[in-house]
């Protein structure tokens, strides 16, 4: 990871930092340093301290699960959308799961130290870090259900949609080794469900390399536990990170209408 310069008030490029109000974050920016970082870098191994907070602009962080037979799976995601480091707000450092760089790019990151201090000095901040807990309290409970109860198609889906809106542009660089980790499945469950995407026109996906190409078809795929986790966001802070500027190309009319004849 190198380091960088530091922020501007209101283009951090992430969207907690920039919902700020001028005197919090001219409080917090100085505190920031960017930062890059490549795939599978980890940012806090299960059971060490959280060090630092991260704010990823277009990096997208993983919180896995391990268990003790090998087994994981992912149990939150963190992007443009919020900040990593949780636990320091809640008075314990400890992380019992693995943070991972699971899509590369840049970030803010502060130490622990100076973010426990700004959320102490500074009542708005405090208040909107204490909101984005309860955000992913809330999205954690969601996928929770989502993991045990929806097929493997719909939050493949689903999950594709959350990247690609924490990534700039419409590439997701991702293995379906490591997809199929993210989702807690085997990786043939996962080939099914991407091959069935990618023959509906919705995404394109070659050897690492996915694109979105019918956003709308995607989100047709996708369980409902997607808007829910966004509408928890734009309720508890205030925006939204969905993405809604890739074009339909009629697909999303023909698959509604092939699975209204196929029930």
């Amino acid at each position: 990871m190198a380091s960088g310069s530091k922020p501007s008030a209101g283009s951090t490029g992430n969207l907690f930092l920039d919902s700020l109000p001028p005197e919090s974050a001219n409080r917090i920016l100085p505190n920031l340093d960017l930062i890059e970082a490549k795939t599978g870098a980890i940012i806090t191994p299960a059971g060490a301290d959280v060090e630092s907070a991260i704010f990823p602009i277009g990096a997208v962080i993983s919180v896995v699960c391990k268990l003790l037979d090998g087994r994981e799976a992912e149990v939150s995601l963190v992007g443009r959308e919020g900040v990593y480091g949780l636990p320091l707000a809640l008075g314990n450092a400890t992380s019992v799961s693995e943070a991972v760089v699971q899509i590369p790019n840049s970030m803010w990151r502060m130490t622990g130290t100076a973010f426990v201090d700004c959320m102490q000095e500074d009542r708005v901040f405090f208040k909107r870090v204490l909101s984005f807990v309860q955000v992913t309290l809330e999205s954690t409970a969601q996928f929770s259900a989502c993991n045990r109860l929806h097929p493997t198609n719909e939050r493949c889906a689903r999950w594709l949609l959350m990247a690609h809106d924490r990534v700039p542009g419409n590439e997701i660089f991702l293995t379906h080794e490591y997809l199929a980790t993210m989702l807690g499945v085997r990786r043939p469950g996962v080939s099914i469900a991407a091959a069935a995407l990618d023959e509906a026109g919705f995404i394109e996906y070659r050897r690492g390399r996915i694109v979105v190409k019918n956003r709308r078809g995607l989100e047709s795929a996708s369980c409902e536990c997607y808007g829910i986790a966004n509408e928890s966001l734009d309720r508890l802070l205030g925006y939204d990170v969905r993405k809604r500027s890739v074009p339909t190309n009629g697909l999303v009319e023909a698959l509604v209408g092939h699975e209204n004849n196929h029930p």
